[in-house]
This record gives structure tokens, C-alpha cells and sequence, in this order.
């Protein structure tokens, strides 16, 4: 804190001499493109909106109850969505604050990911994902999605939001179209799955343009290229990836 002793009407200013880093281990972060802002969450209970400016600016922090686990941004830069201990919140974003305006009864939520498009979010539950339509909060049994045997741990929406990505601590990586044709027997979820034994993958990326090749990062330092379920190659990264 600076205070002029000379005029001491003048108002005082404060500065950190700590940065306002978390307290406790981050779990989740997610970035806003269009606004240039990064939001944060922690088991410390708090979530954080940054500006990534150089240095970042510390934009809102807000100290809840129960500690967060992981934190989605709306392309619009408007809106958040963070999974809770007992829940998952929808936020408005303000200029100093986040106000919740809709919860969703999903405890330990550890992914959250929207789309492109951002009218559409998914949420891991343990091993299987609920995709939202994100203005009417609406899921119904078609937008819940079954094939992983543990709990899902990366979500990586496509690039036009007909489908997503998905990859769990059970070893497995799917590909999901949104609906499927229930008159064509072929036409089933997952689209493509690949599975490694006793492994766990913590990323899933696909490659831009393409439905059938994912990019997928695990425990063992390295990157898989998966190309319709089938593994074409490996990259050495020489460090976990997540």
C-alpha cells in the first residue's frame, strides 16, 4: 500500500507485493480467444479470471464454499461454467464479479468442455458424458454418452461440433458423433474407439479438418496419432502431457 504522507487526502494505492497466484493446486483452466482472458479454478475455492496481458492482471476472484475441479469459458467470453464438489455452476461473467444463474446436479464434475459454437457443453459424470444445450440447459437420453469403464479425464469437441472426443483413465479413447441414424444399424456410438491396457490418458486433440484422426497423450511421455481406432504413430514428447 502507497501513501503519499505529504497529501495525505490523496487516495492511497494498492499494490501486490505477492502475486495473487492460488493457494492450493490449480485444476482446471480454460482460455477465452476473443477476449484474450484465462480462467482458473482450485481446490483453494476460488475461481480467478485473468487478463493475459504482459504481465496477467488478476480481472475477478471469487471465494466459494466447496473446493472446484474444472472450469469451461464460453467463446463469448460472457460466461463460465465450473464443476464443483457437490455441483456444477453456469455463471454470468462481470466486469468484478461471476454471478451463478443455473447449477446442474453433477458432484466432482473433473471435465467440462463447450463447443465451438458454444451452444452446446459437455460434462464428464464419472465414466460417462452429458452434453447440454447450454441456452435451455436441456439433456435428454440421446445426449448422454456410454463406452468408458473409468472415469473420463479430457474432453476435444470437432471442429464443426457434430461430435467430440473423449479419453479415460480406462485406457480408452472414443469418438462420438452427437446423433446418430437409428435406422442404420451401423450408424452406433462410440464412431471409432482405441484402447491401450492398464493406461490413462489426460488429452485428446483431433486433427483440424479431419473426423477420424485424434491426437492423445497419456502416462507414458508420448503422443499417439489414432486414425479411425488404429494407432499410426507415436511421438517421443519426453514429458506427461495434460
Amino acid at each position: 500500500m502507497n501513501v503519499n504522507l505529504e497529501r495525505p487526502s490523496d487516495e492511497s494505492k494498492y499494490e501486490y507485493l505477492i502475486y495473487p497466484f492460488h493457494s492450493r493446486a490449480i485444476q482446471g483452466l480454460d482460455i477465452c480467444i476473443k477476449k484474450n482472458h484465462v480462467a482458473t479454478c482450485s481446490i483453494d475455492k476460488t475461481v480467478r479470471i485473468w487478463n493475459n496481458t504482459s504481465p496477467p492482471t488478476l480481472e475477478i476472484c471469487e471465494l466459494f464454499n466447496d473446493e472446484a475441479y474444472s472450469v469451461a469459458f464460453h467463446p463469448s467470453g460472457f460466461h463460465i461454467i465450473v464443476g464443483f464438489t457437490d455441483r456444477v455452476r453456469m455463471m454470468n461473467v462481470f466486469q468484478k464479479s461471476l454471478k451463478s444463474f443455473h447449477t446442474i446436479a453433477i458432484k466432482g464434475c473433473r471435465e467440462i468442455r463447450f463447443s465451438n459454437g458454444g451452444h452446446l457443453f459437455a460434462c464428464a459424470s464419472q465414466s460417462n458424458i452429458n452434453v447440454y444445450k447450454f441456452y435451455t440447459g436441456e439433456n435428454t437420453q440421446d445426449m448422454i454418452y456410454k463406452a468408458h469403464l473409468g472415469p473420463v479425464r479430457c474432453l476435444h469437441w470437432q471442429d464443426d461440433d457434430s461430435g467430440f472426443i473423449s479419453g479415460g483413465w480406462d485406457g480408452n479413447v472414443f469418438v462420438w458423433k452427437l446423433y446418430t441414424d437409428k435406422n442404420d444399424p451401423k450408424d452406433v456410438h462410440p464412431k471409432h474407439a482405441f484402447m491401450i491396457k492398464n493406461f490413462q490418458f489426460a488429452s485428446v486433440a483431433n486433427k483440424p479438418d479431419s473426423k477420424s484422426i485424434v491426437y492423445a497423450a497419456g502416462i507414458d511421455k508420448t503422443i499417439k496419432t489414432i486414425d479411425a481406432g488404429k494407432l499410426v504413430l507415436t511421438y517421443e514428447a519426453g514429458v506427461n502431457i495434460s
